[in-house]
C-alpha cells in the first residue's frame, strides 16, 4: 500500500497516506492500552472477589467491586432501608465497600468500638469543619475530650436548663401569637431549627440570634448544615473523591469562608460576629461558651486558641441544630399521628418519665442521625457471629439495626408504641436503650448528648402542655445523613389554656428530666 501511494507522488496523495499512518499507529496505542486496562480490571475483580481477605463476606457485587455502591444507597435517600435490607439477604454481616463491612447484632458493638479503636478516613470529609469529630487517632480524641469534655457533662448541662427553658417558652409564645391564636396552618419545619438555632446560638455565642422572635433566618444559619450535607455525604462514601480532594491542594477552594452565603462558612461568621465581644468582656454565665473558653486558654499563658474554639462552636452548632431538631420533629410527628399516645401521656401528667419514653421510642424507631460511624478493626482481627473480620477492616453497626431488633423489642418494632418502655424494669430500661445506637457507642458516643435530651425533653413537655397539634401534611421523611420531611410539616395550633406568657409560669422551670 505504501508504494501504491508514493507512485502518485501526488502532495493529497501522500498527505493521505501519513494520515493514515498516524491512524493506525494511534489505533495500535490504544489497543494496547484498552487490552492493559480490560487485563488490569480482569484480574482486579477476580482479586476483590475471590482472594481479597474480605472475600468470604457475603454482599452485592458492586460493593465487593466498589465503592459506588456505597455512594449508590446513600443517594437512594434511603440508606439504611436498603442496609437493612442486605442484612434480610446476606444476613448480620455484609460486605458494603471493597474494605468496609456492616453488621447488624448490637451485641457485637463492643468488639469494633471500643476505647482503643481509631475512626477510619471516612471521618475526614469533616477534616477543617468539625474539631473533634474529625479526629481520627484514638489517643489524640481521648486528650482532647479531656479537655472539653467538661462543657457537655450532665452536672454542666443541668445548669444551663433555665436558659433553655426561658427559650423554649419564648418560642411557645412566638409561635402561639403567631399560629395558634390566628388558627392559620403553618409548616412546622423550620421553626423547629430556628427553636435549636436559638438555645445553641446563646449558649454557644453569649447571646440568641433570637430567630424565633423575627420569625425568619435572614443569615441562612438554620441551613448552613443542611446546604453542606449532599457534598460531605458523597465524600465520606467515595474514598477516591475523598483522597483527591484532600491530598491536592484543591480542598483550599472549598474550605468554607466566612464570607460565604450558603454552608458551614455562614457560621463561622456568626461566630466572627459574637466571640470577641465575650473574650474582651467575660462573664460568669453558666453557658457553654464559658466552659469552652476554659478549656481552649493555655492556663501558662492565659491566651486562647481561637482556632480551636471556633471549630467548638461551630461543631456544637452544625452537630446539634439538625439533629436536635430532627429529634423533636420526629417525636411530635409521631406522638399526634399515633392513636392513643397522646391520651396515655396526658394521663401521665407528662411526667418525667413518659416523655423519656416518647424520646426514646421514637429514636429508637427512626434515628434521625444515619450516617455510618465506622471503625478500623484492631489488629488480630475480630470475629463477628460466624466471620473473621481481619485487623485493618472498615466495619460499623447500622445505626437504625439495633431500634428494629426483634429479639431485643418483639415483633411490633416498626410501631411507635412508647408505652413498651413502661412493661420494662428500670434495669431492662437501661440495659436496652444502651443497645441502641442513637448516640453512638464506647468512648466516642456523642459528646452532646446530654444538651440533646435535655433540650428534647424540655421542648416536648412545654409544647404538648402549651397546645393541641391537629396534622395537616406531613412530608415523607428521606435521609441524608440526618432525617428530612419532603415537603415539610403543616399543622394547626389551638391553645389548650390561656394566661400569663410561658416565661411567667414557675411550673415550667424543670430541672431535670431524666428518670
Amino acid at each position: 500500500m505504501k508504494d501504491l501511494f508514493l507512485l502518485t507522488g501526488h502532495p493529497i496523495v501522500l498527505d493521505l497516506y501519513r494520515a493514515y499512518q498516524s491512524i493506525t499507529a494511534q489505533h495500535s496505542i490504544f489497543t494496547i492500552a484498552a487490552t492493559a486496562f480490560i487485563t488490569y480490571f480482569t484480574v482486579y475483580v477476580i482479586y476483590q472477589v475471590y482472594f481479597h481477605p474480605l472475600a468470604h463476606i457475603p454482599g452485592p457485587f458492586l460493593c465487593k467491586i466498589s465503592d459506588l455502591g456505597f455512594l449508590f444507597k446513600y443517594y437512594s435517600n434511603r440508606e439504611w432501608e436498603k442496609d437493612m435490607e442486605l442484612f434480610e439477604k446476606y444476613g448480620p454481616v455484609v460486605r458494603v465497600s471493597p474494605t468496609c463491612v456492616a453488621f447488624s447484632d448490637p451485641a457485637w458493638t463492643p468488639l469494633v468500638y471500643h476505647s482503643k479503636a481509631d475512626r477510619t478516613d471516612h471521618y475526614r470529609s469533616f477534616d477543617q469543619y468539625f474539631g473533634i469529630f474529625a479526629i481520627i487517632p484514638h489517643k489524640e480524641h481521648a486528650d482532647v475530650r479531656k479537655k472539653i469534655g467538661g462543657a457537655y457533662t450532665k452536672a454542666a448541662v443541668k445548669k444551663m436548663l433555665p436558659a433553655f427553658q426561658k427559650r423554649i417558652n419564648r418560642w411557645c409564645n412566638n409561635i402561639g401569637d403567631e399560629y395558634a391564636d390566628t388558627g392559620k396552618v403553618f409548616d412546622f419545619y423550620p421553626w423547629v431549627s430556628y427553636l435549636t438555632t436559638d438555645v445553641l446560638t446563646e449558649q454557644c455565642f453569649g447571646t440568641s440570634l433570637d430567630i424565633s422572635g423575627m420569625r425568619a433566618d435572614p443569615n441562612r444559619v438554620t441551613q448552613s448544615l443542611e446546604d453542606a450535607m449532599f457534598e460531605l455525604g458523597t465524600m465520606q462514601r467515595w474514598p477516591l473523591l475523598r483522597n483527591i480532594f484532600w491530598g491536592t491542594p484543591i480542598h483550599k477552594f472549598f474550605t468554607p469562608k466566612p464570607t460565604d452565603k450558603s454552608g458551614l462558612g455562614i457560621l463561622q461568621n456568626v461566630a466572627n460576629q459574637f466571640l470577641p465581644d465575650r473574650l474582651a468582656n467575660p462573664t460568669d454565665a453558666h453557658d457553654l461558651l464559658n466552659v469552652l473558653i476554659a478549656a481552649r486558654t493555655d492556663p501558662k499563658t492565659g491566651e486562647v486558641d481561637r482556632e480551636r474554639l471556633d471549630k467548638d462552636v461551630v461543631l456544637t452548632i452544625a452537630a446539634g441544630l439538625d439533629t436536635g431538631a430532627g429529634a423533636i420533629r420526629n417525636c411530635v410527628v409521631l406522638t399526634v399521628e399515633t392513636p392513643g399516645v397522646l391520651q396515655w401521656l396526658e394521663a401521665g401528667n407528662f411526667s418525667d418519665r413518659h416523655i423519656n419514653a416518647i424520646c426514646v421510642e421514637g429514636q429508637r424507631l427512626h434515628n434521625t442521625s444515619q450516617s455510618a460511624f465506622p471503625r478500623v478493626v484492631q489488629d488480630g482481627g475480630v470475629q463477628l457471629g460466624p466471620y473473621h473480620i481481619p485487623g485493618g477492616t472498615e466495619a460499623y453497626i447500622q445505626g437504625s439495626a439495633p431500634g428494629r431488633s426483634k429479639k431485643l423489642f418483639g415483633d411490633d418494632v416498626d410501631v411507635f408504641r412508647p408505652q413498651r418502655w413502661f412493661e420494662m424494669t428500670d434495669q431492662e430500661w437501661a440495659h436496652k436503650e444502651r443497645q441502641l445506637f442513637v448516640w453512638g457507642a464506647g468512648t466516642r458516643i456523642c459528646i452532646g448528648r446530654y444538651f440533646a435530651e435535655y433540650e428534647m425533653m424540655l421542648f416536648l413537655r412545654a409544647f404538648f402542655q402549651e397546645f393541641e397539634v391537629i396534622l395537616h401534611h406531613v412530608g415523607e421523611r428521606y435521609w441524608q445523613n440526618l432525617m428530612f420531611y419532603d415537603g415539610g410539616i403543616q399543622m394547626e395550633l389551638k391553645r389548650k389554656r390561656k394566661g400569663p406568657p410561658l416565661e411567667e409560669r414557675p411550673e415550667h422551670i424543670v430541672v431535670d428530666l431524666r428518670p
